[in-house]
């Protein structure tokens, strides 16, 4: 059976590429380390405090840059860092009432894994109580 080309279509290398194109992508290591240097240097001004902020004026989406940290241990520790800056960050401008709190409280919730703090109330059933009882009865006194 033969295969239909499709009109208008780039002819392909045979690894699906386009013709001209060498694969190479823009986010070599060495970009990596540029970004990374750029994200301190970011980091440092203390009206930033939104990391996805830094990746939209970078030109990626802010998930790129945990892409960035599985290539380069030194980015993935600057990144935690910066996460850590941005967490502080947003945690002093509520206590100075300079951002809305439950705004603050989401955004914390999910950038910095903070969770709400849930009680459970345990009941032992009446065989647990029985069993702890004959425990307590072989251990000795």
């Amino acid at each position: 059976m033969k295969r239909l080309k499709r009109k208008n279509q780039p002819p392909k290398n045979k690894g699906g590429r386009p013709k001209g194109s060498t694969g190479a992508s823009k986010y070599t290591p060495k970009f990596i380390e540029k970004e990374r240097v750029a994200l301190e240097k970011w980091a440092k001004d203390k009206k930033n405090f939104w990391i996805g902020e830094f990746a939209v004026e970078r030109g990626y989406y802010r998930q790129k840059m945990s892409e960035f940290a599985e290539e380069s241990e030194v980015f993935s520790e600057t990144l935690k860092t910066v996460k850590q800056i941005q967490e502080n960050r947003l945690v002093m401008l509520t206590l100075a009432g300079k951002t809305n709190p439950a705004m603050s409280i989401f955004a914390l919730k999910n950038v910095a894994g903070w969770r709400d703090k849930k009680e459970m109330e345990v009941e032992a059933s009446e065989d647990l109580k029985k069993i702890l009882e004959k425990v307590r009865e072989i251990l000795p006194k």
